[in-house]
């Protein structure tokens, strides 16, 4: 019988797993279509490497960024989001900074539930 709830719990800590996942791909998706928003100020938006001189941060990992395989460190992640656009001093900016650290953060610890037992 303990199998059985233990069996459950895992499965839910990987639906956990792959919702976290499918919202890195999805924030990643926000930051592309803001970067390459176009505007009447920003015509033709901007591309990866205008991000990649603004900033110093390798086109390669930003095209991971954008596809959710990647969440940079702190000073990466602020330059990054800036030059695409985020204003990290309102609040959806701040907000969107703040999801990727959490996710970032904290992935290893949901890892880690698979193996705990309660």
């Amino acid at each position: 019988m303990a199998g059985d709830a233990n069996a459950f719990r895992k499965a839910s800590v990987e639906v956990l797993r792959t919702e976290l996942v499918g919202l890195r791909k999805t924030i990643g998706l926000v930051v592309k279509s803001t970067r390459s928003y176009k505007s009447p100020g920003r015509l033709n938006g901007k591309r990866q490497v205008e991000v990649q001189k603004e900033t110093g941060f390798q086109q390669s990992q930003l095209s991971r960024f954008e596809s959710g395989t990647l969440i940079p460190d702190d000073p990466d992640l602020t330059s990054v989001l800036e030059s695409c656009g985020f204003d990290l001093a309102k609040p959806g900016g701040r907000a969107v900074c703040e999801v990727l650290r959490v996710l970032r953060d904290h992935e290893a610890g949901i890892q880690a539930l698979l193996k705990e037992a309660p």
